[in-house]
């Protein structure tokens, strides 16, 4: 596993708690062929292309975590999960740019695919790899079964992942909700549809987005102050406090332009401190294998929300109510959050296990 390449959703396996050089093209491979598919149902593509980002993910993460000094540790991994907002400003343009031409947007894709191929090319292992490969003795490598039977680090896992899985659920229920709640809003005040799906993208794509982005950059900095598990919860404790203000306190369009990007620093920056926190939660030779498992199981454990939330969301309409009271409603999950973080340890200012 020197040189394993992550494949699909792989929980980071592959890498063995290591990083081999940067994997080839992941995300956005598949984006060139689906431009010039012929209906727009055939654009999904088979699941493996959907999944690579998990294990790049873990992989990345792991390797951020091993190069930088401690003291920059968390500086590097917060900017690094804060860059994925550029890719969110991008999708948001090119959707406003191409309209209902979708193929033009994923031609788009193909893009960033080519900057991977210079990363490719300029990441180097990182010092632990390469001193546990002197000698001619083969690295320690770690495994599924190690972290699910060794108590220490499944305890670790499981927390992560449910951590993980707030993150996800309320990402997809709550910090997306700005577009609807956006959209909800104008057309109330007598706005045609076109126009406030237009301008509730804007709300989200680029405004709420940025205070998102600012979010995940300033989690960083926050951890070092106040240590991991503080930052985490003081997150979700805002985010408990955001929501409903959100929802409820504006009455025009500008007003909750005023408040989104808010909205987006507290939903969304916790989502940084999965990079800082979960490499630091185990050894060299599990680092990978660990934060892949709490980041994909924690996607794999939130999926159901996608639906559940359009359920929630959808009942509620019905029941004569709009789209602000599920949205409340469905932010009480960081109250899980608070709870996971409680039982997780705290890493800052600790060396990377060995």
């Amino acid at each position: 596993s020197v040189r394993a390449r992550p494949r699909r959703k792989d929980l980071g396996h592959q890498a063995r708690g290591h990083r081999p050089h940067p994997p080839p093209p992941p995300r956005n491979h598949g984006t060139g062929p689906r431009g010039i598919a012929p209906r727009g149902g055939q654009v999904g593509g088979p699941p493996k292309n959907r999944g690579y980002v998990g294990g790049v993910w873990a992989v990345a993460a792991s390797l951020v975590a091993e190069v930088f000094p401690a003291r920059a540790r968390a500086y590097a991994s917060g900017i690094f999960h804060a860059t994925s907002v550029l890719g969110t400003w991008s999708a948001a343009l090119t959707s406003l740019a191409v309209g209902e031409r979708w193929r033009l947007a994923y031609l788009v894709g193909l893009v960033p695919a080519l900057l991977t191929l210079w990363v490719r090319r300029s990441v180097q292992e990182s010092e632990r790899w390469k001193e546990g490969k002197q000698g001619g003795v083969p690295p320690r490598q770690g495994s599924l079964r190690e972290l699910a039977t060794d108590p220490r680090w499944r305890k670790r896992a499981v927390l992560g992942m449910l951590l993980a899985a707030v993150g996800m659920a309320t990402f997809w229920s709550v910090t997306v909700a700005g577009q609807d709640l956006a959209q909800d809003l104008l057309e109330r005040q007598g706005v045609p549809r076109q126009a406030a799906v237009q301008r509730a993208r804007f709300a989200y794509g680029l405004v709420e987005t940025a205070g998102g982005g600012l979010g995940l950059l300033a989690f960083g900095p926050l951890s070092v102050r106040v240590g991991r598990r503080a930052a985490f919860a003081l997150m979700q404790l805002g985010a408990l406090v955001i929501v409903p203000i959100t929802c409820y306190v504006p009455s025009n369009y500008a007003q909750l332009l005023a408040l989104l990007p808010v909205y987006g620093f507290l939903t969304l920056g916790m989502h940084a401190g999965f990079a800082i926190y979960f490499p630091e939660l185990f050894p060299t030779h599990l680092r990978a294998t660990g934060a892949g498992v709490c980041f994909n199981v924690g996607r794999i454990l939130a999926a159901p929300m996608l639906f559940l939330s359009g359920s929630i969301k959808a009942q509620a309409v019905s029941a004569g109510f709009d789209i602000r009271l599920p949205t409340t409603l469905l932010s009480l999950l960081f109250l899980l959050g608070l709870a996971c973080v409680w039982f997780l340890p705290e890493t800052k200012g600790q060396p990377l296990p060995e």
